[in-house]
């Protein structure tokens, strides 16, 4: 029909998600009386299209589960200050440089071998878990704001370079990383406050 514009659902429960794609299809807009899901991991697809998510320049927190179908184009969130999302083996991270105001990032499960392309001025907390295939931080001193970071269950982490270029990292953080036999340059840095490394080749714990 060329006389609707919006379409108000409110058939039952189970049929939302399936009645509102169906409208969005002929191009009407949509009000459904039920959210299809609260959070995108609930969402049933892989194949979610993140692109419209770049229009969010209030979005100070993202955290997605599963989800890259367009994720470069979150590359334009500037204001986002802190990402969490688990990476696919042989994707570019370098997008996540056009958040500029990011203060924390955090990689969850997934799968990448290095963080050596990302240069984020403002960044505060780095954490890496359960990353599959990752070996490489890169020097930590090019994140001059640092305070924080994490590494867990990364076995094939060998070495963590640091120093005076980190002159607020006050904890460093390093569990179950066997491989993992040297951080060095601890001993420049002026605002270390923990060390923590447990199951590593730096310790018999």
């Amino acid at each position: 029909r060329d006389d609707v514009d919006a379409v108000a659902i409110f058939s039952g429960a189970p049929d939302h998600a399936e009645h509102t794609r169906l409208c969005m299809e002929r191009g009407w807009h949509v009000v459904a009386a039920c959210p299809t899901c609260l959070t995108l991991e609930e969402a049933d697809t892989k194949a979610l299209d993140l692109a419209p998510l770049a229009e969010g320049s209030n979005l100070t927190t993202l955290k997605i589960y599963g989800h890259r179908k367009n994720i470069a184009a979150l590359g334009s969130l500037s204001t986002l200050e802190e990402f969490v999302f688990n990476p696919a083996k042989g994707m570019s991270l370098e997008f996540i440089n056009g958040m500029t105001d990011l203060k924390a990032l955090k990689l969850v499960l997934g799968g990448t071998e290095h963080l050596r392309d990302i240069e984020l001025p403002n960044l505060q907390d780095l954490a890496v878990t359960q990353t599959r295939g990752f070996n490489d931080c890169g020097d930590l001193q090019r994140f001059g704001t640092l305070r924080r970071v994490l590494g867990q269950d990364e076995p094939h982490l060998k070495t963590i370079t640091t120093g005076s270029g980190n002159p607020e990292l006050q904890h460093v953080w390093f569990h179950n990383c066997p491989g993992l036999g040297e951080i060095a340059g601890l001993e420049d840095l002026p605002a270390l406050r923990s060390l923590h490394a447990s199951k590593t080749g730096l310790s018999d714990g």
